[in-house]
């Protein structure tokens, strides 16, 4: 990902190199440091989920033979892959209390993998998730008007019986779709909370022979498609 993030970068000035032999979440640091106005790590959110490498992943064995391993016979991607970068002390674009199985709606035996990619200690902090909570099945949501998240749990757990799940560099939380859950704070001074999230759905347990999700223009792709409307 580091060719990736240092194309995006050099494209904003040429100051933005990465250092020999300097690592990914390192260098996302440093950019986010002299950034204005969130310019470049907005642009590494957005290319960073249409990576050859994170797409790759999908279908690695690894993933592949574990999503068997827990229960999922024949796995198919529930959504594409997805990275958080959580900046410090921006609470802005924080997930709110949720269950994941409100982004698909379809299998109750869905996987999700939640790998940190960068250190994460109480300052940078990490995902907060309420134990037990996936026994009580999807709990009813209300809409929110304020903010990028569509919705939180109605009527949701109170502050004190969430957990925060400091996962190690060699570790990655798996949890199932109903696991009640939420971001932490960042409040480090200058380190990105760096993670990446993929999910898989169970095609034996589904409803509906369905995806939960389906191609759409991108922002910029609808703005060109308008320009050339009617020649």
């Amino acid at each position: 990902m580091l060719p990736i993030a240092e194309n995006v970068a050099l494209s904003f000035s040429e100051g933005f190199a990465a250092e020999p032999g300097e690592q990914i979440h390192a260098y996302i640091d440093r950019l986010c440091a002299v950034e204005t106005n969130n310019r470049i790590t907005r642009a590494l959110f957005e290319v960073f989920v249409s990576s050859v490498e994170l797409f790759g992943l999908m279908g690695h064995p690894f993933f592949l033979d574990l999503c068997r391993q827990l229960g999922i016979k024949t796995p198919m991607v529930w959504t594409t892959p997805a990275v958080r970068i959580d900046r410090p002390q921006e609470a802005r674009f924080l997930s709110p209390a949720h269950q994941d199985f409100g982004s698909s709606m379809l299998s109750p035996n869905d996987l999700v993998f939640w790998i940190p990619l960068a250190p994460l200690d109480s300052e940078t902090g990490t995902i907060h998730v309420v134990p037990g909570s996936h026994k009580t099945g999807y709990r009813p949501v209300v809409p929110i008007t304020n903010g990028y998240w569509p919705d939180v749990i109605k009527d949701g757990p109170a502050d004190n019986q969430y957990v925060p799940v400091v996962v190690g560099p060699d570790e990655m939380l798996i949890f199932g779709p109903f696991l009640i859950h939420k971001s932490g704070d960042n409040l480090s001074k200058d380190r990105v909370r760096f993670t990446l999230q993929l999910r898989f759905n169970d095609v034996d347990t589904l409803p509906e022979k369905t995806s939960a999700f389906v191609a759409k223009r991108s922002p910029y792709l609808e703005r060109e498609y308008r320009k050339h409307l009617n020649g």
